[in-house]
C-alpha cells in the first residue's frame, strides 16, 4: 500500500489563537463585524486580495 501524505495540522497553540470575527491575514487583528470584509478578511485585506486576484471562486 501506498504512504499516503498527510495534510500539516493545525497545532494547538494555533487553533488556540484562531477567532472566526477578526481578519485571516497574518498579524491583522481587524474586526469582520463592519461587514466590508468577505472570506474571513477584513474590507482592507478582502480589497487588497481582490486587486491581486487572490480572491476565492
Amino acid at each position: 500500500m501506498p504512504n499516503s501524505v498527510q495534510p500539516p495540522t493545525p497545532s494547538d497553540s494555533e487553533l488556540a489563537d484562531y477567532d472566526p470575527d477578526t481578519c485571516d491575514a497574518p498579524d491583522c487583528e481587524n474586526s469582520l463585524d463592519d461587514g466590508e470584509g468577505y472570506d474571513g478578511y477584513c474590507g482592507s485585506h478582502a480589497d487588497q486580495r481582490e486587486t491581486s486576484g487572490a480572491q476565492s471562486a
